[in-house]
């Protein structure tokens, strides 16, 4: 009731709970054993044979939710709860190498969560539940775990796998392992780099999609005002989610961006209209909250940031509401579509790439593509061709 759920939710999870709490007394458990394993075995075995009597609550989703709370409850209580499931060799090593990618290559969370949702699956398949020995590992293996995906992945999702595997044969050779010869044997995912334009809003697509937020209520406020720091700024999901209310100087016009791709802080000049749809937000849509997050959730658990996947959810929604679900998607084509704006105002490649915060030009190279009039203007005759 304090995190302001609605009494329908709690009368729900209350249910989840009392259904749970008859199951672990018949089984004579202690609440001090209660962990994720014991609430996934109650949920995946008793849950499909379940017997007992009316009213008894079976949704997963309210299930499992309830049980989170629960952990979290008895953790405040003093309960000890085990929160994390019994240790493996895969285990331990992926928290080796998920250090290694944090604290030495510095890479940004999500980039390391890709990687090591890769390497586990690789591992596992290779191991099992058995010691982890980087010498028994083949370049068929490494083969066999790329083409299980190639029937149904693209070659840019390859690229990705390639890349985990990659990075964790090196992580390996830091460690003493020989791995000189698997890194120089692995496949190459054969793709035409920059070939298709980016998918990019234009001038009027970008004036319709804007004005399908509803600014008359609170999250109407607060989804505009992501949609212009996505579309005026360039950011990614994380880096609007992980601003707070200390990253914007109003009085030198600046915004600080906390812990970007390469985990670093960099300062951009803040645009008078995204300025101005963030005092809105604040002024008139932003809870009353002590956390210091910029964005926060307007629905329960209340005193919480936005996640980035509320923030896909909300573009996803202005795009279907005004009628492009179809041609675009998620968070990223909005920063596609500043860098294709930079780059026919006359921006050069330079400039579009230090905004995005690339530290390749090459990744900003693709946005030359596509100003289809100008490369007209600069491509010679075709030999034989009438004037």
């Amino acid at each position: 009731h304090e995190q302001g759920y609605r009494k329908g939710t709690i009368h729900f999870y209350l249910a989840s709970i009392a259904h749970f709490a008859k199951w672990i007394a018949s089984k004579k458990i202690e609440l001090s054993e209660i962990d994720i394993d014991l609430c996934e075995k109650f949920i995946q075995s008793h849950l499909p044979q379940c017997s007992c009597p009316e009213p008894r609550q079976i949704q997963v989703a309210n299930i499992r939710a309830a049980l989170r709370h629960l952990r979290t409850v008895l953790n405040e209580q003093g309960v000890a709860v085990k929160t994390q499931s019994m240790t493996t060799p895969v285990l331990e090593e992926l928290q080796k190498y998920h250090r290694y990618l944090k604290d030495i290559r510095g890479l940004a969370d999500n980039t390391c969560q890709h990687r090591l949702k890769y390497i586990h699956q690789f591992l596992r398949i290779k191991f099992e539940d058995g010691p982890i020995d980087a010498t028994l590992l083949t370049v068929r293996d490494i083969d066999e775990f790329i083409l299980e995906f190639a029937s149904r992945w693209k070659p840019s999702s390859l690229a990705v796998i390639r890349s985990a595997l990659r990075s964790y044969l090196r992580y390996r050779a830091l460690t003493g392992d020989r791995t000189d010869t698997l890194i120089a044997v692995m496949p190459v995912i054969a793709q035409q780099k920059g070939a298709d334009p980016r998918k990019s809003l234009t001038d009027e697509q970008i004036r319709i999609f804007i004005e399908s937020f509803d600014q008359t209520n609170a999250t109407g406020l607060r989804n505009y005002a992501i949609a212009r720091c996505l579309l005026d700024l360039g950011l990614r999901g994380h880096e609007v989610a992980q601003l707070c209310l200390d990253s914007i100087d109003w009085s030198n016009g600046t915004i600080t961006i906390p812990n970007t791709k390469g985990r670093r802080t960099q300062v951009l000049p803040l645009p008078l209209q995204t300025g101005r749809a963030v005092a809105r937000y604040l002024r008139r849509g932003r809870p009353d909250t002590s956390n210091r997050f910029l964005f926060v959730r307007h629905v329960a658990p209340w005193d919480k940031p936005i996640t980035v996947c509320a923030i896909r959810n909300a573009m996803n929604y202005a795009y279907a509401k005004c009628g492009m679900d179809r041609l675009f998607c998620n968070t990223h084509v909005l920063r596609h579509t500043l860098a294709t704006r930079l780059q026919r105002a006359g921006a050069s490649i330079k400039e579009i790439a230090d905004v995005l915060r690339h530290k390749d030009l090459e990744s900003a190279a693709i946005y030359a593509r596509t100003d289809l009039e100008n490369l007209r203007s600069v491509g010679l005759p075709w030999p034989g061709r009438k004037s």
